[in-house]
């Protein structure tokens, strides 16, 4: 495969995900004939297809309100067997196709779970402890 049938690939995959996800083309003219010829030497011409592919898995990601599991990954920067470790333990919100093969994710509800476990910062502590000094006696 050379560079060309690699390029023509990736500006049908991206034309497919924009008709799919219905966005519109910018987020896609990025990459560009430089972005593949890069892929395909960094990668090697077999490999230069699946690079494309995940740059605009990364980039849909944010825009999706339903992510797969390789998006989730991708997505929140964790690896795939730990998602379906969360999932199984039924510590992730997530949901399961009709047929029960395939699992998905509500892009907000991740976000969600992600800032769920907030750490207060020295100063809110030193705060609440001295409200806490304050309405209480000691």
């Amino acid at each position: 495969m050379n560079i060309i049938e690699i390029q023509k690939k990736a500006e049908k995959y991206a034309l497919e995900c924009q008709r799919e996800e219905g966005y519109p083309s910018p987020m896609y003219d990025n990459y560009d004939a430089k972005e593949m010829r890069e892929c395909a030497y960094a990668q090697g011409y077999k490999d230069a297809l699946k690079c494309f592919e995940n740059k605009v898995t990364t980039l849909v990601a944010p825009h999706k309100e339903v992510l797969t599991v390789d998006e989730a990954s991708k997505y929140t920067g964790m690896a795939k067997s730990y998602l379906y470790k969360l999932m199984m333990r039924r510590q992730i919100p997530h949901y399961k196709s009709p047929t029960g093969k395939m699992c998905f994710f509500n892009r907000q509800e991740l976000i969600n779970w992600l800032q769920s476990n907030r750490v207060a910062t020295d100063a809110e502590l030193s705060e609440k402890a001295h409200t806490y000094v304050n309405t209480h006696d000691i």
